[in-house]
């Protein structure tokens, strides 16, 4: 399956925020990043949640977190992905559908701008990134406009909504300037940034 037109929301929440944020999604997390040694691709939320807690305690010590990629770049599905046998011991995961595809997120800000998924030497780790294609194209070659006509093109609608609802842009000064950016912040961490 191919996918493009990728809709995204960057945030940056505290723990509490985020199992609230999951807690009314009615979707699963999976491993869809690397080789499996079982044939299951699903993640224990206790176990991701631990991650995500020693990352944001990493971030608010003043140090760079170790980024738990398996973890980080997982999907949340409405439905079980699909795990194809490689071999004997290895699997993969092979959704048959899109998914909202999770990603460790970082930024830059540069001449006035926030960019967004930079990595290097410079870049501010900045909680996870949310996506979900707008169109797909199946083996025949049918394009799906699946935003509005999938569970999981709902799902990321549903999370969306979450984060206007209880997240804000984030802001920073910038040549003694206030900017707002498009990147989210959970109102836990309010006050916390310079701008604020």
């Amino acid at each position: 399956m191919n996918v493009s037109k990728w809709l995204k929301v960057q945030v940056l929440l505290e723990v509490d925020e985020l199992k609230d944020l999951f807690s009314g999604l009615n979707a699963g997390l999976y491993q869809v990043s690397g080789v499996l040694s079982q044939p299951q691709a699903g993640i224990e939320p206790a176990c991701f949640f631990d991650a995500y807690a020693s990352y944001i305690a990493t971030l608010k010590r003043g140090d760079v977190p170790l980024i738990n990629r398996p973890l980080f770049s997982a999907a949340l599905s409405v439905s079980p992905v699909f795990v194809r046998q490689l071999d004997e011991k290895r699997y993969i995961a092979d959704p048959k559908t899109p998914v909202v595809q999770m990603q460790p997120h970082s930024f830059v800000l540069s001449n006035g701008k926030c960019l967004s998924m930079v990595h290097g030497p410079e870049s501010h780790s900045w909680g996870l990134q949310f996506a979900y294609p707008q169109i797909a194209m199946d083996a025949a070659g049918n394009l799906e406009k699946t935003l509005r006509t999938t569970e999981n093109g709902a799902l990321f609608l549903q999370i969306q909504q979450w984060m206007r609802k209880m997240t804000k842009p984030a802001c920073f000064t910038m040549d003694g300037k206030k900017m707002h950016f498009p990147i989210r912040l959970g109102k836990q961490w309010s006050g916390r940034l310079p701008c604020d």
